[in-house]
C-alpha cells in the first residue's frame, strides 16, 4: 500500500507531560510519511517554549505557539491550516494529548480510508488506560430527536478483531481521521463549539456531504478520559450543556426541536443537577445556568467562567 502524507494533530493546554507522552507514542508508529503538529494552546508556565526547545531538532515535529486558548475546535483548526500548507493534507490525525497509540494505528486507519473512497472519517479502537475496558469502538451514535449519544462498546472488555459497528454517526474526538476527501468537505471543525460536541458536528457535515463513517479495529489507541478537562468540571457542564444547544441550533431541523429541548431539560440539566448533587459540588449549579444564559445570548466560542471551580 502507498503511503500518504498524513499531517497529526494534538493540543497542548498546560498538559506538559500528558503532550511529551503523547507524542513518544506517535513517533513509534509504523508509518514513515507523517508529521506531528503541536499545537499549544497558550498555555502558562512557558509551556509552549519549553515544547519547542524539547523537539526543535526533530523534523518530524512542528510546535505552533497559538497566542490564545482556541480549544480543540479552534486547536486544531490551525494545525489542519499548518499541515495544509505543508502538504501533509492526504490525512489527517487528530488525537488528544491525553491519549497513546500503539504502533500500528496510524497504518490501520490509512489501510481502512483507503477502502472506500467515500469515507470521510476513521475511528480507532480507544481503550482506557487498563488496555482492557473499552472507551469507545470508533465513536457512537446520535438520536437527533432527543439529543442523546452513546459510545459505542463503552465500558465493555475488549476483544481484538472485532467487526465494525453498523451506522456509526460520529467519531470520538479523542482519535478522529479525517480523509482527503473528508478534508476537502469539511476544511475544519467549527470553532464557535470551542470544547465538546465540535467532532459530533464535523460528523454531520461529513454525513450531509455524503460520505460515510467507519471504524478501523487494529488502530488502538490508550486514552486518559478528561485528563484534561476533568470530569463534571465548571469548564465540562458549561461546554457540554451549552454546546448541546448550539448544535441544535446550528445543525437539526425545527421538527427535531421540541423533543430535543424537553429530553434536554430532563435528562441534561436535571440530571447534572443531580449529579451535582450527590457529588457535593451544587456550587457548579451556576455554570448549568450560565450554559443555557449564553446560548441564548449568542455567545459562542470561548467564554469566561463566572467563577473559578472550588
Amino acid at each position: 500500500m502507498n503511503q500518504l502524507r498524513v499531517g497529526i494533530i494534538t493540543i497542548n493546554w498546560n498538559g506538559y507531560e500528558l503532550t511529551t507522552r503523547c507524542v513518544a507514542s506517535l513517533l513509534n508508529l509504523q508509518y514513515s510519511l507523517f508529521h506531528i503538529y503541536i499545537v499549544d494552546n497558550n498555555s502558562n508556565n512557558d509551556e509552549g517554549q519549553r515544547l519547542v526547545e524539547l523537539y526543535h531538532n526533530d523534523s518530524r515535529i512542528t510546535v505552533i505557539l497559538n497566542p490564545r486558548n482556541d480549544g480543540y475546535a479552534g486547536g486544531n483548526n490551525v494545525g489542519i491550516v499548518q499541515a495544509r500548507s505543508d502538504k501533509y493534507n492526504q490525512g489527517i490525525w487528530c488525537i488528544n494529548n491525553d491519549a497513546t497509540a500503539e504502533p500500528g494505528a496510524l497504518l490501520a486507519l490509512v489501510a481502512m480510508a483507503a477502502t472506500d473512497v467515500n469515507i470521510g472519517l476513521v475511528g480507532s479502537t480507544i481503550l482506557y488506560p487498563d488496555r482492557k475496558t473499552i472507551y469507545a469502538l470508533g465513536g457512537g451514535t446520535f438520536n437527533a430527536w432527543s439529543g442523546i449519544d452513546h459510545l459505542c462498546g463503552a465500558h465493555t472488555t475488549f476483544q481484538p478483531l472485532l467487526e465494525p459497528p453498523i451506522n456509526l454517526t460520529y467519531i470520538s474526538g479523542a482519535a478522529l481521521y479525517i480523509t482527503q476527501r473528508g478534508l476537502t468537505a469539511c476544511p475544519g471543525f467549527d470553532s464557535d463549539y470551542f470544547l465538546y460536541c465540535e467532532e459530533l458536528d464535523l460528523a454531520l457535515r461529513i454525513s450531509r456531504a455524503e460520505l460515510r463513517l467507519t471504524y478501523a479495529p487494529l488502530a488502538v489507541v490508550i486514552h486518559d478520559s478528561a485528563a484534561t478537562t476533568g470530569h463534571m468540571s465548571a469548564t465540562y457542564v458549561y461546554y457540554f450543556l451549552r454546546n448541546r444547544l448550539l448544535l441544535l441550533r446550528k445543525r437539526l431541523p425545527w421538527y427535531h426541536w421540541p423533543t430535543y429541548a424537553a429530553v434536554y431539560v430532563g435528562y441534561y440539566v436535571l440530571g447534572f443537577m443531580v449529579i451535582l448533587t450527590l457529588k457535593r459540588k451544587m456550587v457548579l449549579w451556576r455554570y448549568i445556568l450560565q450554559a443555557v444564559a449564553d446560548f441564548f445570548r449568542h455567545r459562542w466560542g470561548y467564554q469566561t467562567l463566572l467563577r473559578n471551580n472550588r
